[in-house]
């Protein structure tokens, strides 16, 4: 019952943020990324599409439209996964980032055509950068507020970084503040920008954009 009431949950989200169609589509991507699992041997987890996450959906929208309006040129997601986000993202320089060799791998061959950049890592791996956007996603609610802080100190001392965009999950193992983790940062800080809607998450779940001060 739980399960029949979570997809009409996510069919209701789809359909209030933008079109039925990406649940077909959704379901057609989620049969590659099996074929993709099956071949790699990567968490399941990756197995989700963007199609058939509301918040993500927004989450791509957002960033479009700051990519648009500022003429962004780099683009880093750490915790990439299978690329599904930084593929929809219009940059000149992408660069996804996972600690997951097998997804790496999976997702180079989804995306051989593009330009994307990616590689076996995760924060500690990015140094010396000019990031416009730092996209930090669905991953971060499994690590503790000190070691996570820790993480944005260090990626912020050690590149130049005008967005972050994360999320925050409350049923998760870990729920962050970030005006703690991201207040303080960069020289002055960052402040929230925006942040998403109760309708495109769910359990209270939402995702942030922070703007360099």
């Amino acid at each position: 019952m739980s399960n029949l009431k979570n997809r009409i949950k996510l069919i209701c989200a789809l359909i209030m943020l933008e079109s039925p169609i990406h649940i077909l589509i959704g379901f057609y991507k989620k049969k590659q990324n099996l074929i993709l699992q099956q071949k790699y041997g990567f968490d399941k987890w990756h197995l989700s599409p963007v199609e058939h996450r509301p918040y993500s959906l927004w989450a791509v929208k957002k960033i479009k439209q700051i990519c648009h309006a500022e003429q962004l040129s780099s683009v880093v997601d750490v915790g990439c996964g299978l690329g599904n986000i930084i593929s929809k993202i219009p940059a000149p320089k992408r660069y996804g980032f996972d600690i997951s060799k097998e997804v790496i791998e999976a997702a180079k061959e989804k995306h051989f055509s593009s330009d994307i950049w990616f590689e076996a890592g995760s924060f500690d791996d990015i140094s010396g950068m000019n990031i416009d956007m730092l996209i930090a996603l669905n991953f971060t609610h499994t690590i503790e507020p000190v070691a996570l802080k820790k993480y944005f100190n260090d990626i912020c001392g050690k590149n130049t970084i005008k967005y972050i965009v994360v999320d925050s999950h409350p049923l998760g193992e870990f729920f962050h503040n970030y005006s703690d983790i991201l207040s303080g940062r960069g020289g002055g800080g960052y402040c929230l920008l925006n942040e998403s809607p109760p309708q495109h998450t769910s359990h209270g779940s939402y995702i942030q954009i922070w703007q360099m001060k």
